[in-house]
């Protein structure tokens, strides 16, 4: 990457991520779907899954799928500046649209999700390394997060946001595995 700086390494993947074709990202996300399928039934219990954005990895399938399978599916909610928390979800009518139109789970207190209770998390990402390190969009969010629990942590991404290296500072957390086309790092 050089001496790019995290904001123009951003920006480039962005572009990467919403200039890809339907066909390229069709044929992506069946095997990402596959791979990710295939750890969900072997692994998870509580299961946290990002609601995916229309350039990511998508998630929707793979959330209706936890949930065919009985898991306790969480995904994050934003609070304020910096905050994130997971609450359960039983369908995907438990999901509405933010004030920035990102799905997230209406808020009901007691389906609160303790980060240590997470077995499984679903990272999203903008560019991610063969070795498990992320480049997320730079709020820093999943990062606090990811210090917090000690579930499994899988980034989902298309082959065009995999790159050798990326900058890191000592908060980035590292992922244990990168889901990829026909390759699981």
């Amino acid at each position: 990457m050089g001496d790019e700086s995290k904001a123009q390494i951003r920006q480039k993947c962005l572009c990467a991520l919403k200039s890809m074709s339907s066909q390229q990202r069709e044929t992506e996300q069946k095997d990402i779907d596959e791979q990710a399928f295939a750890i969900i039934k072997k692994r998870g219990f509580v299961v946290s899954i990002y609601v995916s954005q229309s350039w990511e990895v998508a998630t929707l399938a793979l959330i209706d799928r936890g949930l065919e399978l009985g898991l306790l599916v969480c995904c994050p909610k934003v609070f304020g500046l910096g905050e994130m928390r997971h609450f359960q979800i039983e369908s995907r009518s438990d999901l509405k649209a933010s004030k920035v139109g990102i799905l997230e789970p209406k808020v009901e207190a007691e389906r609160f999700i303790d980060p240590m209770d997470i077995d499984l998390v679903f990272v999203p990402g903008l560019g991610f390394t063969p070795k498990g390190d992320r480049l997320g969009y730079g709020g820093g969010y999943y990062d606090r997060f990811l210090s917090q629990t000690n579930g499994y942590k899988i980034g989902l991404s298309f082959r065009n946001q995999l790159m050798p290296s990326l900058p890191v500072e000592t908060h980035d957390v590292q992922l244990n595995c990168v889901l990829s086309p026909k390759s699981s790092f």
